[in-house]
Parts: C-alpha cells; sequence; structure tokens
C-alpha cells in the first residue's frame, strides 16, 4: 500500500498523461488483491486420518451434492474398517489412496487436500487410559495431523478427541498445538455434546477446529442445539416377536443389575417396561450407568459386547439400533458386505463420531474457510418427533 501511493503521487506530479498511469498502476494492483483472494473450489478435495467408521464423509455427502467433493485419502490400522471404507456403494465415497500406517507412509507423497480431519485415538487422554497423554505410543499420533496441517497447509483442518484432552494435564499438548499452527491458522476449540445435535446419546466430545488466515471469508460460529431432540425410543427397531418387555438377561450378574435399575427407576415414577432404559450390563458396579430414554457413552468396549440392554425390549441393542444411536442411518454402512462381524462394527460403532454433530460443524466451518460459495445445511434427523409424545 505504501509503495502504491508513492508511486501514483510522484507520476502525478508530472501532468495529466501521468495521472492516467497512475490510475492504471491502481487497477492493476486492485486486480492483484482480488486474484489473492481463494475461491470456491469447484471439487473440496478431503482426507482423513484414524478414519474408523468414516463419520467425515458421511456427514459430508448428506451436507453437498454428489460430486461435490472428492475422498483423496483415508488411514486406518484396523484391517475391517480398511475392508468397509473399500465396500462402499457409492464409488464417488471410497479413497483415492488408503494407508494402513501412518508412521510408514511418506509424508510428502500424501495428496494435499483442501480440507483434512484427523481423529487420533482417545484412550491417552481419557480415564480409561490413566490420562497418560503422549507419553503412551498412541497419544504420540496426535502429532501426526499436526505435521500434515503444518506441512500441507489444508484451508481447513478439524481434530475430535475426547473431553479429556481438556484436562489440566494435558495442557501442554494443547500449547504445543497452538504454537505449531499459530503462525497460519486460526484455532477454535470447544466441547460439544452429541444430545444437542438430534443423537440419543450423552456424549460429550472435543472439537479443534483450524482455519487457515487467508481463508477465512465468515466470522466462524459454532453450531447451536437443534431442535427436536431425537430419543432413544424414537431410534428402537419395531418390537418384533422376539422381544420381552422386562425380560432379564440369563447370566446370574446381569440379571441383578438389570432387576436393581427397574426397582429404582420404578420409584422413580420410571416403568421400564414402557419406557426404554439402557442398562450397561457389563461395566464393574463403580462405572455401571443407566439412562432413560437415551443411552450413555457408547466405548468401542461397549459396542463390541452388543451394546446396553434395553428395558423395554427385553434385549441388548441391534447393530441397526447402535448405528442410529450415533446417527447412521443404516443403509449408510455396509458392514455386512464387508464381512465384519457383529462385535468388529460394534467396536467401531463405539469408537465414532456421532454424525450429526460432526456435520453441524462441518456446515459452519467450510463456510467460514471459502471452501463453499453459498451457505449449505445438515438436514435435520428422519427421526426426529415433532411431537414427543405418543410414541
Amino acid at each position: 500500500m505504501y509503495i502504491y501511493i508513492y508511486i501514483s503521487v510522484a507520476i502525478w506530479a508530472q501532468g495529466a498523461f501521468q495521472c492516467s498511469v497512475a490510475i492504471d498502476i491502481e487497477v492493476e494492483l486492485c486486480t492483484m488483491d482480488v486474484q489473492r483472494k481463494l475461491r470456491a473450489p469447484k471439487v473440496i478435495q478431503v482426507g482423513s486420518d484414524f478414519s474408523g467408521m468414516d463419520s467425515f464423509t458421511t456427514a459430508l455427502a448428506r451436507i453437498l451434492p454428489r460430486g461435490k467433493f472428492n475422498v483423496a485419502f483415508q488411514s486406518d490400522i484396523l484391517k475391517h474398517a480398511r475392508q468397509m471404507m473399500m465396500n462402499k456403494v457409492d464409488p464417488l465415497l471410497k479413497p483415492d489412496i488408503l494407508y494402513k500406517n501412518v508412521w510408514q507412509r511418506d509424508e510428502n507423497n500424501v495428496p494435499d487436500v483442501h480440507l483434512y480431519m484427523w481423529t487420533p485415538p482417545c484412550q491417552s487422554f481419557s480415564t480409561a487410559g490413566c490420562r497418560r497423554g503422549v507419553q503412551d505410543e498412541r497419544g504420540k499420533l496426535l502429532a501426526v495431523g499436526v505435521k500434515y496441517v503444518c506441512k500441507k497447509k489444508p484451508r481447513l483442518a478439524i481434530m475430535e478427541n475426547v473431553k479429556g484432552l481438556t484436562h489440566k494435564n494435558h495442557k501442554k499438548v494443547i500449547k504445543g498445538l497452538k504454537n505449531a499452527v499459530r503462525e497460519d491458522y486460526h484455532m477454535y476449540m470447544k466441547v460439544l455434546r452429541a444430545v444437542d445435535f438430534q443423537i440419543p446419546q450423552e456424549r460429550e466430545r472435543l472439537f479443534i477446529v483450524l482455519i487457515r488466515k487467508d481463508c477465512i471469508r465468515h466470522k466462524f460460529k459454532w453450531p447451536t442445539a437443534v431442535m427436536p431432540r431425537v430419543t432413544l425410543c424414537d431410534v428402537l427397531d419395531p418390537v418384533t416377536a422376539h422381544d420381552s418387555p422386562g425380560r432379564l438377561p440369563r447370566t446370574t450378574r446381569a440379571n441383578e443389575v438389570v432387576k436393581d435399575v427397574l426397582r429404582k427407576a420404578h420409584k422413580d415414577g420410571v416403568d421400564g417396561t414402557t419406557i426404554p432404559i439402557a442398562i450397561d450390563i457389563d461395566a464393574s458396579n463403580k462405572f455401571r450407568t443407566h439412562g432413560v430414554d437415551i443411552v450413555k457413552t457408547i466405548t468401542r468396549t461397549r459396542g463390541g459386547q452388543g451394546g446396553p440392554w434395553i428395558s423395554n425390549r427385553g434385549r441388548r441393542t441391534t447393530v441397526n439400533e447402535l448405528l442410529k444411536c450415533q446417527g447412521f442411518k443404516p443403509d449408510e454402512v455396509e458392514w455386512e458386505q464387508a464381512g465384519m462381524t457383529k462385535r468388529q462394527i460394534g467396536q467401531l460403532i463405539g469408537n465414532s463420531i456421532p454424525v450429526g454433530m460432526l456435520g453441524h460443524l462441518l456446515a459452519n466451518a467450510m463456510r467460514s474457510a471459502g471452501l463453499l460459495a453459498k451457505p449449505v445445511t445438515f438436514p435435520q434427523s428422519e427421526y426426529a418427533q415433532t411431537e414427543q409424545s405418543g410414541h
């Protein structure tokens, strides 16, 4: 700007002809400024690490028209997760490159993308992992995404992990991430609740959003709670002849757990034979939980064991019900075609990101980062009831 002023004034002093030159220079400089502004890409290139159930592209597919984004790469150490990613019915949702071990790939050859997401293993930052953080080998995987962002500089990057990462024990981890990206990115951090985004599950997750400074087109805003809420009753499969409200598990310990929960619920005026109570029948007494018309946090272990006991069905959750408790539509996940067992898909479900929670965040973040010319919205859940009565 200072150089332009000096040149224009100096030429202007020499006469009218020179004034026209100054105008030409101004137009040329303004054109250069416009060219520097990055336009929204016709096709958004996306990539993810530790992709798992792939909530990422599932959410994108609900927001964007088919063909609007291309999956440049994905990664996962689990064989059955990779099989599921490569067995998608829609070929446009399959990754161009699928990595197994992120430590063994050549970072120089990993594709550049506009939008990058990484969801490193959470055990190192949760109470289950004793909050060992980066002292745990799994905790060090967080650095994979940081290195990619610093090297490839995507316009938008998002990291998801457990709320435990905000614990005081991990302050250095968050500070290190901020220091690594502060020169090129604006960083936003917040814990979101799945139940606020039409997911019938009490699940809190930390999201870190990185928007490259030269790409910001609109102020970034965190998504707000979506109404109406979706309850467990909304997503349960239709009652079948095999269901038996109030039926108890066969094992002695699980039997006693369910009876104890039903007794306490009855004292509170809740009839577990008509209202679904999701009961964790696998945890120790110390960590035992249950939710009335809502599921408590589904973990990898609990998902693999078959999910919670549903009181008004007299059984555990089905795979379809577990999927819906994470915001997936059953027809979006081709787990049987991929040759997966119920245990394997249950474990992946327990590790996944609730689709609705991520979808609402992506819609806001992509608009802010200039990846979309027009605003988009994540659709309402098909399981949402306009009237929360008479289920």
